[in-house]
């Protein structure tokens, strides 16, 4: 008896090194700077591949390609349209903003499975204003926390009410689009995610 009490506290100590190591580490996704900062691995991914941002490398990042397709179609085999309870997945979708004579950014977000509470969340960013976004509504510029409901979340941008990017220090023009879904609440959700520019 008192040899399995001490194998399942050198198991929960193992588990708690292993974790402590994983923070430590930047999850496996970076490196530490200087000043013990995580530096992530690619926060702004190419098309088609994937990196990581947040403050210790743990939000994945999905680069894109296209608008007005579901941004998830190319990940589902990484699971990218599917969230455990309070986990992140976000969405790089590069456009030069100067291009083109569009005015309005427009994002649709529909949760489907039965359950389950996908979140909005979005900035215009540099590759610098995306490795800065941390899990916390102050690092974007957009948001909507109400597809709890089961219909669609609509969000309609003007171009004109954006310029400075989130962890930029003078203004600049965005690279494109960094959308991150969160799964609020205690249940898993999956969604499809749309934008495009009008």
């Amino acid at each position: 008896m008192l040899s399995s009490s001490r194998l399942a506290l050198s198991l929960a100590l193992g588990l708690a090194l292993l974790g402590a190591a994983l923070c430590d580490d930047c999850s496996g996704h970076g490196r530490r700077d200087s000043e013990g900062r995580c530096v992530c691995e690619s926060p702004w991914p190419s098309p088609h591949s994937r990196g990581w941002t947040g403050p210790d490398c743990s939000m994945p990042v999905f680069g894109s390609s296209e608008e007005s397709e579901d941004l998830t179609a190319w990940c589902q085999g990484d699971s990218c349209h599917r969230l455990e309870p309070n986990a992140w997945s976000c969405f790089a979708l590069p456009f030069a903003w100067g291009e083109g004579n569009w005015r309005y950014f427009t994002l649709s977000l529909e949760r489907t499975s039965e359950t389950g509470d996908p979140d909005i969340f979005g900035a215009f960013v540099t590759e610098q204003g995306a490795a800065a976004l941390t899990p916390s509504s102050s690092s974007f510029q957009f948001q909507d926390t109400s597809a709890s409901d089961g219909r669609p979340t609509n969000l309609r941008m003007a171009k004109a009410d954006y310029r400075a990017a989130p962890g930029e220090k003078s203004p600049s023009d965005p690279r494109g689009a960094m959308l991150c879904v969160h799964a609020y609440g205690s249940k898993p959700a999956t969604f499809d995610l749309r934008a495009f520019r009008s």
